[in-house]
């Protein structure tokens, strides 16, 4: 997959990947967007579910240490992996 096949990532993307497929409550995430994932006691499993989603969705693997970066972070992470 290239970087013209695949979509720019947003927080809003990020937010609704962590609520639908891993259980993490909406309400968690609002205002949080420069807050790390652990801070906001999003666990493993829920990164692992996270990398999967945003593996198929933006051709990019997201770190296993995704739980020290923030849903801002990730973007710009994918984003950048993304040539966007």
């Amino acid at each position: 997959m290239t970087s013209s096949e695949t979509t720019a990532a947003t927080a809003a993307d990020i937010e609704r990947i962590l609520v639908d497929n891993t259980g993490v409550a909406p309400e968690t995430l609002a205002g949080n967007q420069d807050t790390a994932l652990a801070d906001l006691d999003v666990d493993s499993l829920a990164v692992l579910e996270l990398q999967a989603v945003a593996a198929k969705k933006f051709g990019v693997e997201v770190p296993d240490d995704a739980l020290s970066m923030s849903v801002n972070g990730l973007v710009s992470f994918i984003n950048e992996r993304q040539g966007s």
